[in-house]
């Protein structure tokens, strides 16, 4: 524990230790702030060091294909900057994203390309594939939809590509809308159901994605799903109909793999159709 000028300091780490759960950890407050808020608790430098926390390995999906170029890679990210959940007035800024987001031309930075394991393209491109993502966990179906594109311009036969996306609105986050996905949309390969949060009457009425996270809460996304504004529900009878024909499913999910997201899929989505 780091030592302290008075009995105020020692109350309020006392506090902080108690409390750690709902006023450290869910207000996101730093070993700074409780330095800046505190100055009678003084630390010394190796102290200081000792406390803090490494950094966490960043992963991101690529969200470009090697057909566009093998010596290249797009990365989609959302910088964060949001109001402090302490209550500080200065914004909440996520570290890795503010980086990123900081670089220029030239600049470079430390990083390694690792396998995705089963998370991919099936090998013959004539399957229909439908995909669920929700802000720049779009990320890799970009990669994806543009593999399918440098295809069918190769002349392939390509298989149609769906994609639900969840958002705020058209206007703010609708990653790719005006650029990529309308001229993949025309080349015939590509179809986007959106769902804005808060622009609902700009998609159907609809006002997000339903993700599944894991099998344990399967019962529980079954009903999410029939909930008013869910745009898989409101499209059930269009993914059964894809599922019966053989359509590749792919979730934009960091907790589980592609294979329990496709067995929920098949689990919760097909019976709706008979409801």
């Amino acid at each position: 524990m780091a030592s302290s000028k008075s009995d105020t300091a020692a109350r309020v780490l006392r506090g902080l230790s108690e409390k750690y759960a709902g006023e450290v950890l869910a207000k996101r407050v730093s070993l700074l702030d409780i330095l800046e808020a505190n100055p009678d608790i003084q630390p010394t430098f190796a102290q200081y060091l000792e406390m803090l926390p490494p950094i966490r390995v960043r992963q991101y999906s690529i969200s470009s294909s090697p057909l566009w170029n093998p010596q290249r890679v797009t990365l989609t990210i959302s910088v964060i900057k949001a109001p402090a959940l302490s209550g500080k007035d200065e914004e909440f800024m996520g570290v890795a994203t503010t980086y990123l987001d900081g670089l220029r031309p030239g600049d470079k930075v430390q990083m390694a390309v690792r396998p995705s394991g089963a998370f991919h393209l099936p090998p013959d491109p004539s399957v229909p594939v439908v995909m669920m993502a929700a802000g720049s966990g779009v990320a890799p179906m970009r990669g994806f939809i543009q593999e399918r594109a440098l295809q069918k311009k190769a002349g392939r036969d390509v298989g149609k590509m769906t994609l639900f996306l969840g958002c705020r609105s058209p206007d703010e986050d609708f990653l790719y809308f005006k650029t990529d996905f309308e001229e993949w949309s025309k080349l015939g390969i590509l179809e986007v159901l959106p769902a804005f949060s808060r622009d609902t009457e700009k998609s159907e009425g609809c006002r997000y994605v339903q993700e599944y996270v894991t099998p344990s809460i399967c019962i529980a996304a079954v009903s999410l799903i029939r909930e008013p504004g869910s745009r898989i529900w409101r499209d059930r009878e269009m993914i059964s109909k894809w599922l019966d024909e053989g359509a590749n499913v792919s979730f934009s999910i960091t907790t589980t793999d592609a294979r329990q997201a496709l067995m929920i899929c098949k689990t919760t989505v097909l019976p709706l159709r008979s409801r």
